[in-house]
């Protein structure tokens, strides 16, 4: 059998045989609480999470406005209602402004205008729910549009360098083919090392064609079990393939045994992507040898991803303002300022967290970036305690 739950009225008021009779009036058509006063109107406001909340305008020590303006700070989607006795313009556009009130209706005020304004209200409530669900489903749309926006910018910005390793591949190629050329006119057969040079030429161009479009790809999001540490491996060599990390040193560590996190594949590979390129960026800025130093480990909740480099530091000023979106501290075009606040969109969409550290004098920075950790123990856990009876 299917019960239905009444759509929640909250009524605040100083006088207690009011709220009495406003409790028998609307208690067969909706789930009524009420409380005498605005701070126990607060109290009740976080205790029944009301859809509806209708108030006083004169109440001592904090009348309707100020207690409606606080409500809609701390439950901004319940719909609410002023009710006054006194005509008071003033008060009513203040509560208008501040309390974001849907009616405002005289006192006292009989049923049959009580009665349409709080099925009016939970009309508005509804839609307000169903607008909000529209606006999230354009959001996650939208993100998921920036975050391939600037996957192909930093590709772009890797251009130089993917193209500097397939002119390294082609000029191999070059050099084949020519051979062959020769043997050929020359009715020779041609060198089995000159055909392995073909062939090695060939693997190359086919490696960073492939790198290419795994960074390029758009795909839908699809979190599942994913061995972090793995991935970071093959992110890094598909970097190292497409010439990204001939600039500087990347030390790789990871422990050997699979560490696991419930997260999509893409966005895990954006991360490293982003991080990774960074600390180099930062490192050729200081035109000098540096490393770049790229870390997994495990807890036994959470999955740490540790990117480390040793280019000039960020000062605190900026260190303040990398998770802003555009902010960078690169030098013009060489940066859109949506890498790290993109980091941490999707560590946090994981419930995880990113946290940046530098130390300008020793010119290091570290960016570190946690995910819970899944492990197969805690889903046989969660099977076993959601397993019915029935079915055990």
């Amino acid at each position: 059998m299917t019960t239905w739950s009444l759509p929640r009225v909250l009524f605040v008021d100083d006088e207690p045989e009011l709220l009495e009779s406003i409790a028998d009036v609307w208690g067969l058509h909706y789930e009524v609480s009420t409380a005498l006063g605005g701070a126990a109107g607060l109290v009740a406001l976080a205790k029944h999470k009301p859809h509806i909340v209708v108030s006083d305008m004169r109440m001592p020590s904090m009348d309707g406005a100020t207690f409606l303006a606080r409500a809609r700070k701390r439950l901004p989607t319940a719909v609410r209602i002023l009710l006054t006795g006194h005509a008071d313009l003033d008060a009513a556009l203040r509560a208008v402004n501040e309390g974001g009130i849907f009616r405002f209706l005289t006192k006292p005020c009989p049923p049959d205008v009580m009665g349409p304004a709080l099925e009016a209200a939970y009309a508005h409530f509804l839609q307000q729910d169903v607008d909000r669900a529209r606006l999230g489903a354009k959001v996650d749309v939208l993100a998921t549009q920036l975050a391939h926006a600037e996957r192909l910018a930093t590709l772009g910005t890797m251009s130089a360098s993917l193209g500097h390793e397939m002119n390294n591949a082609l000029a191999i190629l070059e050099c084949a083919v020519e051979e062959v050329r020769e043997d050929a006119a020359a009715g020779v057969i041609p060198a089995a090392e000159v055909l392995q040079s073909l062939i090695v030429g060939k693997d190359r161009l086919m490696a960073q064609a492939r790198g290419a479009l795994s960074l390029a790809r758009r795909e839908a999001r699809d979190p599942r079990p994913l061995d972090i540490a793995a991935t970071v491996r093959d992110v890094t060599a598909v970097l190292t393939t497409l010439g990204v990390t001939r600039r500087a040193s990347v030390v790789v560590s990871t422990d050997a045994e699979p560490m696991w996190a419930v997260a999509d594949r893409t966005e895990i590979e954006q991360i490293v992507i982003n991080l990774v390129k960074n600390s180099i960026d930062a490192i050729v800025e200081q035109k000098r040898a540096g490393t770049v130093e790229v870390s997994v480990r495990a807890t036994d909740s959470r999955v740490q991803l540790r990117v480390a480099d040793n280019g000039g530091g960020i000062p605190p000023p900026q260190l303040a303002r990398v998770f802003e979106p555009y902010f960078t501290t690169k030098a013009a075009g060489a940066g859109t300022g949506l890498g790290l606040p993109l980091v941490k969109r999707l560590a946090e969409s994981y419930g995880g967290g990113v946290a940046v550290a530098s130390d300008r004098h020793a010119g290091t920075t570290v960016v570190t970036v946690e995910l819970p950790r899944w492990t197969r123990s805690a889903l046989t856990r969660t099977r076993a305690a959601t397993k019915s009876p029935a079915t055990s």
